[in-house]
Parts: structure tokens; sequence; C-alpha cells
């Protein structure tokens, strides 16, 4: 791993790129009476000439490399924020949609505060960039809970859900007696 070292001071770097441009000494060598590794020495020449105007198309300079810093955090910020208000707005729809719910859980009015979603009794907000804000659809069916279908209901002249087999779809009835 390599070893770090904390920045070098701007004046420094300013004399030791002077001073590799005004001598006739090697990179590697004049890097090692100054203390600091070649590279390191070579990427001030390169800052140096892009500072200049004269370095490789595209690389930036000094001052670029700042503001592009700068707009970064200042990305990263609004980002979080918006995220922020993203959970709050959902968090907001969700009180709106369960405020007329008549929910057994609320009892007066209703006092906001960035904890209370799922206080009505429903599972929460929504809040997956993307989708509808409300509800989530109740879970269906899974393999470890067959899915079973609602009782029948006896109707005159057919057979109940009960019937055997052998007389479904035979000639049987059914007689509903109303009371007299």
């Amino acid at each position: 791993m390599p070893r770090t070292h904390p920045p070098y001071p701007p004046e420094f770097r300013a004399e030791a790129v002077r001073l590799a441009r005004g001598s006739d000494r090697s990179i590697p060598a004049l890097a090692a009476d100054l203390g600091v590794s070649s590279e390191a020495l070579r990427h001030w020449l390169r800052q140096a000439d892009a500072d200049a105007g004269r370095g490789q198309p595209g690389e930036l300079t000094t001052d670029e490399r700042d503001e592009l810093r700068r707009l970064r955090r200042e990305v990263k910020g609004l980002q979080q924020e918006r995220e922020t208000l993203r959970t709050a707005a959902a968090s907001c729809a969700h009180d709106a949609l369960c405020a007329g719910t008549g929910s057994p859980t609320r009892s007066g009015p209703r006092t906001p505060s960035p904890s209370s979603a799922g206080s009505c009794g429903c599972r929460g907000p929504v809040t997956t960039p993307g989708r509808a804000v409300g509800r989530r659809p109740a879970p269906g069916p899974t393999r470890t809970s067959p899915r079973r279908s609602p009782p029948r209901m006896p109707v005159a002249g057919r057979p109940t859900g009960d019937a055997s087999p052998q007389h479904r779809g035979s000639s049987v009835k059914l007689v509903h007696q109303v009371p007299k």
C-alpha cells in the first residue's frame, strides 16, 4: 500500500516546478533532493503546464478542478435533499390518504410527526421511486398457504360445493323453502 503524505503547500510546489524547469538535472534526482516522489513532481509539472495553457487537450486547470470538486459536493447535497423531500412527500400523501379512512387506531385530530408512518393501522407509505404512494397491495397466495375458494352458498337447482363427484352434474335438485 502506498504511503500517504499530507498535501504540500502551493508555494513548495511552485518552487519545485521552477527548479525542475531551470535545472538540467533529471526529475528523479531533483525529486529525491526535494524529498518528494518523482511521480508527484511530474504531476506538478503537468498541472503547471495546464494552468499556463500549454497542457494536453481536455486537461483541467487547477481552478477548473476546484470548481468541479465544489459542484460535485453541491450535487451530492442536492440529491440528499431531494431524497428527504421525496420521503416527506410520500409521508404527507400517506397521511392524506389515511386521514379519511376512519381507522380505529385514530382518535381526535391528527398531529403530524416524522415518525407517524403506520400510526393509522396500515403498513405505512410506499417510498419506492416511480411507484404510486398509498397502501401496498395485499400479499398474494404463497406456496406454503394454498389458495382457498370462498364457501359456496346453496342455490335452488344447483348442487353445493360439498356434493360428491358422482352427484355433480346430475339432476339432483335442491329446493329452497321459504318460511310462511
